[in-house]
């Protein structure tokens, strides 16, 4: 992820406005690869129990 280098002048706005979209964007990644997981494992048969059926 970029990291942004903020200005003197606002160092502490530009700080926090850049890590709460970073957050975001991370947070938002791994919500979509668990999703994908739990998706790919409803493809293959499994109902939560790690036993497929």
């Amino acid at each position: 992820m970029p990291v942004l280098i903020p200005e003197a002048s606002d160092r502490t706005t530009s700080r926090l406005e850049t890590t709460d979209v970073t957050g975001q964007q991370a947070t938002t990644a791994v919500m979509g690869v668990l999703l994908e997981a739990v998706d790919a494992a409803e493809r293959d048969g499994v109902d939560g129990n790690g036993i497929g059926n």
